[in-house]
This record gives structure tokens, C-alpha cells and sequence, in this order.
């Protein structure tokens, strides 16, 4: 059973080691204005690599209104280093080793194998725009790899939602 998380209420805590070196508090997430949370379907996943590499090529824009991509995927640590390394993200925060229950908890979708490349189960890509606060302004959750949002799409949402002052939307439990 997967958890719907509504967009106006505090973003449940995130604990994961960061492929850097530290960890990925969500509690410590500080971004100025905004922070995104990119789930990522792990190494086998070309279209992540594409997603991922496109953010980090617009790593300047992102910073200079005052938002940060943190993405996190269920690839343990080898899995983890090795996209950090081969897709050349640079010092992207990049976690790892969300367990299967703690995804469900974030209402993500779940997938088992069906190549040798890809994990026995493993997270879909979603996207969470979290704000300063630590309360949830937006999501898109996936149930497949194909569509997920472009670095320019992301940096409009981010935009629009500062210089409107654009509040949560989608936030009345169905």
C-alpha cells in the first residue's frame, strides 16, 4: 500500500547516506527558496542518466533562484557510486539505499525486474518540490520511465512559484 502525500503538509523525514560521503537529511535539506527531490529508478535506467545530467548541466540556473536538487534512488552504495562516476554528476547529492517500504511510504510506485540489468524491485521516478519550510509545494510520481520533468520544466515550476508567491496546489485529500 502506497502512501498519497498531499502538497501543504510537512515532507515526511529522509535519512539516507549520500554517495559523497555524508548523509541526505530531509531535515537538513537548505535550500534557500526551494528543494527538489528527484527520485531516480537507479543505474540500469537510462532515461535517469539523461534526467540526471540535464539537471547537473543546470546546476548554475537552479542555484541562482535559490534552488537545489538532491536526488535518491533504491541502488545500493556500488550501484550509487558507479552513476555519480559514469554519468559525471559532480557533487550532486546523490542517495542511496531507500528500502522498498520507505518508498512506498513516500507513495512511490514500485516495479520487480524484468531485464538482468535492473534491480529484484526497485522505486519509479517522482519528483517532490519541497519548500524551505520543509512542507511539501508539489509532486509528480510516476508509474513508468518514459515521462518525468526536464530540467527547464522543473526551473519554471521553481520560478513561477517564487515570483507568484504561488501557493501548494492539489492539497484536498481525495
Amino acid at each position: 500500500m502506497t502512501n498519497h502525500l498531499l502538497p501543504g503538509q510537512p515532507f515526511p523525514a529522509i535519512d539516507l547516506p549520500d554517495a559523497q560521503g555524508g548523509r541526505l537529511r530531509s531535515a537538513e535539506f537548505d535550500a534557500p527558496f526551494m528543494t527538489i527531490l528527484n527520485v531516480y529508478r537507479g543505474l540500469h535506467c537510462p532515461r535517469c542518466q539523461r534526467q540526471l545530467q540535464d539537471i547537473v548541466a543546470h546546476r548554475a540556473e537552479f542555484d541562482a533562484l535559490g534552488a537545489k536538487v538532491v536526488s535518491i534512488s533504491t541502488d545500493d552504495q556500488p550501484r550509487a557510486l558507479q552513476a555519480l562516476d559514469e554519468w559525471g554528476l559532480g557533487d550532486m547529492a546523490l542517495g542511496y539505499d531507500l528500502t522498498i517500504d520507505g518508498a512506498r511510504s513516500l507513495g512511490l510506485n514500485i516495479s520487480e525486474t524484468i531485464r538482468e540489468a535492473e534491480p529484484a524491485f526497485f522505486a519509479e521516478a517522482a519528483v517532490f518540490l519541497i519548500q524551505g519550510d520543509g512542507v511539501l509545494w508539489g509532486s509528480s510520481i510516476n508509474s513508468f520511465p518514459f515521462l518525468r520533468p526536464t530540467a527547464e520544466q522543473l526551473l519554471d515550476a521553481v520560478r513561477v512559484a517564487k515570483e507568484r508567491n504561488y501557493p501548494p496546489r492539489g492539497n484536498v485529500a481525495a
